[in-house]
C-alpha cells in the first residue's frame, strides 16, 4: 500500500515536481554516461596505442636477439670450417675433433656439430651415432648445394612433440682444404632452447604481466611460445601475420579463434650484418580484455559518480518543483472551485515579483473577467431559451461537423410530428425525402458559404412531406462548431403560387425565377460569409472607441478608425462586384465603344491595382505600336484587365515580376496578356475557374470572393472576345485576351514599344 501511495506520488504523468526532479536526474545520467563513454574510448585509444607500441617494441627487440644469436653461430660455424686444423689434409681426425669437442664445450645451445664429406657421409661428429651415416637425403641437407654462400643457416619444422632439446636450426659452412678444394659442409644443429632462453628474459624485463610470446617460421608455424600446446601449429590465417607480410613491425588488436581478443605486438627477423635472417615472425600479445581493464575501470567509476550525482541533482530538482507547484495546485483548486460553478471563488494572491506570482495576478484579473463574461451570457442563454421554446417555427441545433441534431424546439413537433427527443441524435439530412438530391450537400455549403437558404421538402413521421422555407447559418455551440437551422412551413404559400401558374408562359416564369432565387440564395450566402469579418472588425472598432475612445491614444484611435474605413471600402467593392455580376448575367450591360489611348490607359490600370491592394510587384509592360489607339468599351476593358492585374499581384510570389502586354495576335486580333510567377492553379480547379464564387484549393488563405474572374469572363463575351488561360501549380498562371481589332482613322506609331512601369 505504501509502495503503491509512493508510486502514484512520484508518477511523472500527474506530478510536475516529479518530472522536474526526473528531468534533472536524467539529465544529469544522460551526461555522465556520454562522458563515460567518450573518456574511456578515448583511453581505450591511448592504451591501444602506448602499449601496442610497446610489444611492437618487444617484439622487435626479441627478432634482433635472434638475428644476432643466429648470426653468432653463423660466424662460429665459419671460423670452424676455417680453422688450420679443420682444412689441413694431413691433420688427424683426432685433431679435428678435438677442435669440434672444444667449440662443443662453449655453447650450451649447440647440440652437436659434424664434419660430412662432399658424398653426403659424416666423416667425423661430436656424436660419435652419426659417424659413418649418409646424410644426403636429409631435407635439411637437400638445401644446400655447392654453389650456394660459404655459410647457410637452414630452420627446422617443429611438431607439437617436439621435445625442447630438439634441433632448432641446422648452421651450414663450406669445408675446404687449404688449397681451397671442397671437402664438404660443417654442420653446426643449434636446439630450440636457443629461442627460449630469449624469450624468458624478454618477459623478465617486460614491464607487462600476462603477455604470452609467440615465434613463427616465414610459412607461418610456431617454432617458440610461451604457451608449448602451440609448437608446430600454423599461425598464417591470423591477421598479425598477414600484416606482417607487407609491414615489417606495427600492432593491431585481432580476434583468436573467433572469440578471445589480443592486442599484438609483431616484427620480422630482417638479418644482421651481412647474414640475411631467416624471416621469422615474432609475436607479442597481451589478452585485450586485461589490457583495458584500467580504461573500463574509469568508465564504471564515472558512471557510479552520475548515479550519485543523478540523485544528488534529482532531489534539487524536487526541491525547485516543489517551490514552482506549491502556487500552481492551489491555484488549480480555484479554478476548479470555479468550473464546479461558484462564481464568487477568487484565486490566491501570490506574494514576490517572481513568475509565479506574476501568472497568479495575470489569472486573477482574467478570472474576474471571465466571471462578468459568463453573467453576461447565461442573460443571453435565458433570453435565448425562451425566443428557442416559444417561437413558432421549428428550430433545431445540429453539429456542424456531421450535421449531428444536437436540440429541437417544442414547435418541432407541430411542424414534423416528431417528439423533440425522437430527433436528437438523428443527421439532419435524414429529414430530407430519399429522392432530393441535394441533401447531401447542404453541410459542405455551409462550411463553404457559412449560411443556406433555400426551399426543401421534409419528411414528417407520419410519411408525408411539407415544403419549407430552409435557413442554416453557421454558429458557435457548446465550444465547438454548430449549425442553426430554421425551418418555417410555405404549404399555402406555395400552393398559393403554384394555383397562378396556370399557363405554359406562367411555368416558364417560374422557372426563371427560381433560378433567380438559387442566384440569389447564393449570393446571399457569399455575401454573408464575406461580410461578417468586415462587419465583425467595424463592430469592433466602433465599440472600442464609443466605450474607452477617451482614454485609448490617439495613434490607436486613427488605427481603428482605418480598419472600419478598410471594411467598408471592402464592402463597397463586393457589393459593386454582386451588381456588375447581377447585370452581365442578366444581359444588362451593353458595350459602349470609344478611343482608348492605350499607354495612359494601361499605366492608369496598373497604378490602380497596386493602389487597391498592400502587395508590390514588380511590372513588365510592353506595348506593339500598332495597338496605342483602339476602339472598344473602356468600362468592360478596365474591369477585364484590372480584375486580372489584381489576381497576379494577390497570386504572384514576392520579388517575382508580373509580365503585361498588348500586341496584335497573328490573326490580326488584338491580344492582351497578362502573366505571373506564383501558385498557379491546381489541375481540378481549372474547369470551374469562370463560375461564379469559385476559388481554387490553394487560395483559400488569400483575400477573395471567387468573382473577378467570372466577371473578367462575362466582361470579354460582351466585346464579342474570348479569355483562354494557361497555368502550372507552383509555377504561374497566364492568361490572355483576344478581342476584335477597331482602330480610330488614325493611329500615329510610337517609336518605343516598351513602356517601363515601376512600383
Amino acid at each position: 500500500m505504501i509502495f503503491r501511495l509512493l508510486g502514484s506520488f512520484f508518477n511523472p504523468r500527474r506530478s510536475l515536481q516529479a518530472q522536474i526532479g526526473l528531468l534533472f536526474g536524467g539529465l544529469t545520467i544522460l551526461l555522465t554516461t556520454l562522458l563515460s563513454v567518450a573518456v574511456g574510448q578515448q583511453s581505450k585509444a591511448r592504451i591501444e596505442s602506448n602499449t601496442g607500441r610497446s610489444m611492437e617494441q618487444m617484439a622487435h627487440q626479441l627478432t634482433d636477439d635472434l638475428d644476432r644469436g643466429t648470426y653468432d653461430y653463423y660466424l662460429q660455424t665459419q671460423d670452424i670450417a676455417r680453422q688450420t686444423t679443420i682444412t689441413d689434409s694431413q691433420a688427424t681426425l683426432d685433431g679435428k675433433r678435438a677442435v669440434l669437442d672444444h667449440t662443443l664445450t662453449l655453447h650450451d645451445d649447440i647440440a652437436w656439430i659434424s664434419l660430412v664429406g662432399v658424398g653426403g657421409r659424416v666423416v667425423l661428429s661430436t656424436t660419435s651415432t652419426q659417424e659413418g651415416q649418409n646424410v644426403s637425403a636429409e631435407d635439411w641437407y637437400a638445401q644446400t648445394t655447392p654453389t650456394t654462400a660459404d655459410v647457410q643457416v637452414t630452420d627446422v619444422v617443429l611438431s607439437p612433440t617436439t621435445p625442447p632439446s630438439a634441433i632448432l636450426l641446422y648452421v651450414m659452412a663450406r669445408w675446404k682444404d687449404e688449397k681451397g678444394q671442397p671437402l664438404g659442409l660443417v654442420i653446426t644443429a643449434v636446439r630450440s632452447t636457443f629461442v627460449d632462453e630469449r624469450v624468458a628474459e624478454l618477459l623478465e624485463s617486460a614491464t607487462f604481466d600476462n603477455l604470452h610470446v609467440i615465434v613463427t617460421q616465414a610459412d607461418g608455424t610456431v617454432i617458440a611460445s610461451t604457451d608449448p600446446t602451440m609448437i608446430g601449429r600454423s599461425w598464417a590465417d591470423q591477421p598479425s601475420y598477414e600484416m606482417s607480410t607487407h609491414q615489417p613491425y606495427g600492432h593491431r588488436i585481432e580476434s583468436v579463434d573467433g572469440d578471445e581478443k589480443y592486442l599484438t605486438g609483431y616484427a620480422v627477423m630482417d638479418g644482421f650484418r651481412n647474414f640475411p635472417g631467416l624471416e621469422w615472425r615474432v609475436m607479442v600479445r597481451k589478452d585485450a580484455a586485461t589490457a583495458f581493464e584500467p580504461a573500463n575501470n574509469l568508465m564504471r567509476s564515472l558512471l557510479f559518480t552520475g548515479v550519485l550525482l543523478a540523485i544528488g541533482f534529482a532531489v534539487v530538482g524536487w526541491s525547485l518543483g516543489s517551490r514552482i507547484t506549491r502556487p500552481l495546485v492551489r491555484m488549480a483548486a480555484s479554478a476548479d472551485a470555479i468550473r464546479g460553478g461558484q462564481t464568487l471563488v477568487q484565486l490566491p494572491i501570490l506574494e514576490g515579483e517572481d513568475e509565479v506570482a506574476r501568472l497568479g495576478h495575470s489569472l486573477r484579473t482574467l478570472v474576474a473577467q471571465l466571471t462578468h463574461e459568463i453573467d453576461e451570457r447565461r442573460t443571453l442563454e435565458t433570453q435565448f431559451r425562451a425566443m428557442f421554446e416559444l417561437s413558432l417555427d421549428a428550430i433545431l441545433v445540429a453539429d456542424g461537423h456531421n450535421g449531428t441534431i444536437l436540440q429541437v424546439n417544442p414547435a418541432s413537433k407541430r411542424l414534423l410530428g416528431y417528439e423533440p427527443e425522437a430527433l436528437v441524435g438523428k443527421p439532419f439530412v435524414s429529414l430530407f425525402p430519399p429522392e432530393q438530391a441535394s441533401r447531401d450537400e447542404i453541410i459542405e455549403r455551409l462550411k463553404v458559404y457559412g449560411a443556406v437558404f433555400e426551399e426543401q421538402e421534409f419528411l414528417r413521421q407520419d410519411g408525408g412531406t411539407v415544403l419549407m422555407d430552409l435557413t442554416a447559418t453557421l454558429m458557435p455551440y457548446r465550444g465547438k462548431n454548430g449549425i442553426l437551422i430554421t425551418l418555417r412551413d410555405i404549404t399555402e404559400r406555395h400552393q398559393l403560387m403554384l394555383a397562378q401558374l396556370e399557363s405554359d408562359a406562367m411555368r416558364n416564369q417560374l422557372a426563371v425565377q427560381e433560378q433567380a432565387l438559387n442566384l440569389k440564395s447564393t449570393i446571399v450566402s457569399v455575401a454573408s460569409h464575406d461580410l461578417r469579418n468586415p462587419l465583425a472588425t467595424i463592430l469592433l472598432s466602433t465599440d472600442i472607441i464609443k466605450r474607452y475612445g477617451d482614454r485609448i491614444p490617439e495613434e490607436k484611435r486613427v488605427g481603428h478608425f482605418l480598419r472600419i474605413e478598410t471594411s467598408i471600402k471592402y464592402m463597397q467593392k463586393l457589393l459593386d462586384d454582386l451588381n456588375l455580376m447581377d447585370k452581365l448575367e442578366r444581359g444588362l450591360v451593353k458595350p459602349a465603344p470609344d478611343v482608348i489611348d492605350m499607354p495612359e490607359f494601361c499605366n492608369t490600370l496598373m497604378d490602380e491595382a497596386l493602389a487597391t491592394t498592400e502587395i508590390v510587384r514588380p511590372f513588365q509592360f510592353t506595348l506593339d505600336p500598332a495597338c496605342t489607339q483602339i476602339i472598344q468599351d473602356p468600362r468592360l476593358l478596365r474591369q477585364a484587365i484590372s480584375n486580372l492585374l489584381t489576381n497576379a499581384l494577390k497570386y504572384s510570389r514576392e520579388g517575382t515580376p508580373i509580365e503585361f502586354s498588348v500586341n496584335l495576335a497573328p490573326d490580326g486580333q488584338l491580344r492582351i496578356v497578362v502573366r505571373d510567377y506564383g501558385i498557379g492553379i491546381p489541375l481540378k480547379d481549372q474547369e470551374n475557374l469562370f463560375k461564379s464564387f469559385h476559388r481554387a484549393k490553394n487560395a483559400s488563405g488569400i483575400p477573395g470572393t471567387g468573382l473577378g474572374l467570372a466577371i473578367t469572363h462575362r466582361a470579354v463575351d460582351s466585346m464579342q472576345g474570348t479569355l483562354a488561360f494557361v497555368s502550372v501549380e507552383n509555377q504561374g498562371t497566364t492568361f490572355t485576351i483576344l478581342l476584335p481589332l477597331i482602330l480610330p482613322p488614325k493611329n500615329p506609331a510610337y517609336q518605343s514599344t516598351t513602356i517601363p512601369h515601376s512600383a
